[in-house]
């Protein structure tokens, strides 16, 4: 589970600045969200299917670095451009860089500014802005003079560059920092919450997590009120989660309701979000799994775990990595020596034996022989 770490200590390290988070750098799919993905094997790149088809051949040197749209951005001679699934070139490569297509619009630089290209390939939004990222919910954020603010898709400003650092926006609120403090904007940029927060999380289930002066914990809801006192050494990043949230206490963890209440006392070394009515638990180095009551489902045993999804977990047993249901039974033997944190959020899981990745489906069965030095 990812803890919180406060604002100083990122002020410190320099991790400051418009959000750039690597999920939503160059695209906002995951592998095979649109039936494709990406794949390297030795110097060469391929776009595959699920079956692992080739659908496009990077040939003469062509890369690809992600897709949207219908539409896949290449590389080739130093310049991007963008080519249909079928490998035909819809937009000739003439930019500097390119990001995928996102609701229709694409970023691309040209020089060292960024704009906006539709799937045609005209001209959408001037390139005048330092970085890009992608267009979500019909909004996208932009860099200028060092300061973030937000474009819609006619390449006007609805929320000014003035922010040191923005994120993604979360139910409907943006927790964006000015000034050293952390406000809450909504989408036309109006702040709803004002600056007074140190640190702050993002809204989970109508709260988020804020800390007092001496980085205590507490919750307040989107009035800005607080409606769960700071007491809490430390919380988990990912908020509350079916009604739950992990609190650490005297370096303890369990997990408080909505009302502040302690549902499950502080006694594990590490406890993960909630997810399908279960939550990973770590006692002396090993995994198991709670109930939302607290009880123990299934023993502490694993070396690794991940949260349950869609009724499976991995788990790593002895150095490999396989799949357990929710009775703890293996139902996919630990065998491979890395299995991809996407899962099966597209009906295959990607996993690597040696240092080559391939693709298996639900079954566990091998639907492409790991080959490919990466898929993305």
């Amino acid at each position: 589970m990812v803890k919180k770490i406060s604002i100083i200590l990122l002020l410190t390290l320099g991790l400051v600045g418009c959000s750039k988070t690597k999920e939503y750098e160059w695209t906002i799919n995951v592998p095979f969200a649109e039936g494709i993905a990406v794949a390297k094997i030795d110097d060469s790149y391929k776009v595959i299917d699920k079956a692992g088809n080739v659908v496009i051949d990077g040939k003469d040197d062509t890369t690809f670095k992600g897709y949207g749209d219908g539409l896949v951005a290449f590389e080739k001679g130093g310049k991007y451009g963008f080519m249909d699934f079928e490998g035909n070139v819809i937009i000739k490569p003439i930019y500097d860089n390119a990001k995928a297509f996102s609701e229709g619009l694409a970023g691309v630089q040209i020089k060292d500014k960024w704009g906006f290209i539709d799937k045609e390939g005209n001209t959408i939004v001037e390139p005048i802005y330092e970085w890009v990222g992608l267009f979500i919910d019909g909004v996208a954020e932009v860099e200028l003079n060092k300061q973030c603010g937000y474009i819609n898709k006619e390449g006007k400003i609805i929320v000014n560059t003035v922010y040191t650092k923005t994120r993604a926006i979360r139910e409907g609120l943006r927790c964006v920092l000015l000034n050293g403090k952390w406000l809450f904007i909504d989408k036309e940029g109006k702040v709803v919450i004002e600056s007074q927060f140190d640190n702050v999380g993002d809204f989970s289930e109508g709260l988020a997590d804020v800390t007092n002066d001496d980085f205590i914990y507490g919750f307040i809801n989107k009035e800005g009120k607080v409606v769960i006192e700071p007491q809490f050494d430390n919380v988990a990043s990912c908020g509350f989660k079916e009604g739950l949230v992990s609190v650490e206490i005297e370096k303890k963890w369990g997990a408080i309701d909505k009302a502040g209440k302690i549902v499950i006392q502080p006694q594990f070394d590490d406890l993960d979000q909630f997810s399908e009515g279960m939550a990973k638990v770590k006692v002396d180095d090993k995994y198991g799994f709670i109930n939302k009551e607290g009880k123990v489902i299934i023993e502490p045993k694993f070396d690794e775990a991940s949260a349950f999804e869609n009724g499976v977990a991995k788990v790593k047993v002895d150095d490999k990595y396989g799949f357990i249901n929710k009775d703890g039974k293996i139902v996919i033997e630990p065998q491979f020596d890395k299995i991809s944190a996407y899962g099966f959020e597209n009906e295959v899981a990607i996993v690597t034996i040696g240092e080559k990745k391939g693709l298996i489906d639900k079954t566990g069965k091998i639907v492409v022989a790991p080959k490919f030095d990466d898929i993305y």
